[in-house]
């Protein structure tokens, strides 16, 4: 059975965004945006399902920005610091004592840390800002900055590693993650066509499918049918007469720059695509707007000039001719006469007399 994990954000990105603006990283380093991130964080909390580690690291880092404040007072940023590290070191070391499958008697909260690769110290300055006077100020800053730096290590830093599709995991699961990486990615892409803003998501989500499928065509192809069997690249709103311009340009660009680096998608694409036009089915198929999709999409991949660069000098016309000639039906006969209409005199020459006759023998045959 699928198990999903609800988050309160609505895409990865928004998460790393979060993250780097926490720690001042990257475009955020000289762009202080930490209460921005802090005040997000919050309401990621009240949506609920927030993980301890993030909640922990805006805590730890407001601690650190309420020491900037002017009007507060040494004895309120102690203690904003005390509670702080208090909530990160009991929160982590509960979802132990309570994690179901665990003993739960006899274990001390030094046991507990020392579970989760979590210093001793850590207990040991909770220990102190609970039970005695709330630690210096030194020792708080200090041990903030360990702490924040152990939360990017068993935390944030595992954020940019990609799971790879071994040989072992090629199953619902990743499936699964390949479809959470192209969904993201269409939110994404398409918030940056309607606001006319730079192809950032494309780079980013072809690094990210690069890095899992490791030109493995048994990974490419997950990709393919994640893309066409869960209708990821169809208007949501599909006619027969409706155009596919909107769905070309959000995903030609991704598309694309994963043929660069594994050319053997292509292929592995456009035939996915037919084996969804071709399957035999009990409907009339001249009205089903789904192969109306497919049809459109293996003329743009195969026809189009857009993608005349991509195709190289693979020979997609002469394998999509075979097969649709082969599974003979409506949208493979439209699709052959498609390509014959616009292919130059040699290519007409070989495959015009082939598409006649199989033409007159499925009609005989009808």
């Amino acid at each position: 059975m699928v198990e999903y994990t609800v988050t309160p954000w609505k895409y990865r990105r928004q998460l790393t965004t979060a993250r780097d603006q926490l720690y001042q990283l990257g475009e955020w380093k000289n762009d202080d945006q930490r209460r921005h991130a802090v005040a997000l964080v919050r309401a990621w909390k009240m949506r609920g399902n927030l993980p301890h580690a993030v909640e922990s690291t805006a805590l730890l880092v407001d601690a650190v920005l309420h020491q900037g404040v002017t009007e507060a007072s040494p004895f309120s940023v102690r203690a904003t610091y005390s509670a702080a590290f208090c909530r990160f070191v009991t929160g982590f070391c509960d979802t132990r004592r309570y994690k179901p499958g665990t003993r739960r008697d006899g274990r001390t909260f030094y046991d507990l840390a020392a579970e989760i690769d979590m210093p001793s110290s850590f207990v040991e300055f909770r220990h102190d800002a609970t039970h005695s006077d709330l630690p210096e100020l030194s020792s708080c800053i200090r041990h903030t900055k360990m702490a924040l730096k152990w939360l990017w290590d068993h935390y944030w830093s595992k954020l940019d590693e990609t799971p790879q599709l071994t040989e072992g995991s090629r199953s619902l699961d990743a499936t699964n993650d390949v479809e959470t990486v192209l969904r993201t990615f269409r939110g994404a892409r398409r918030a940056e066509v309607e606001s006319r803003k730079p192809a950032v998501v494309v780079e980013e989500t072809c690094s990210t499918l690069v890095r899992l499928c490791q030109a493995d065509i048994k990974s490419l192809r997950i990709v393919a049918t994640v893309l066409v069997d869960r209708g990821l690249l169809l208007p949501s709103s599909k006619t027969l007469t409706g155009s596919m311009e909107g769905a070309f340009i959000l995903f030609d660009g991704l598309l694309q720059k994963l043929t660069t680096h594994c050319p053997q998608f292509l292929p592995i694409l456009v035939h996915r695509f037919l084996d969804r036009l071709l399957e035999p089915s009990m409907r009339d198929v001249k009205l089903d707007t789904l192969r109306r999709g497919y049809y459109d999409w293996v003329d743009h991949l195969v026809l189009s000039d857009g993608w005349k660069q991509a195709r190289g000098k693979s020979d997609l016309r002469r394998r999509v001719m075979e097969r649709t000639l082969l599974q003979q039906s409506y949208w493979g006969a439209k699709l052959s006469r498609s390509i014959l209409l616009r292919a130059g005199d040699e290519f007409r020459s070989v495959w015009a007399p082939v598409y006649n006759e199989t033409l007159k023998y499925h009609l005989s045959e009808s």
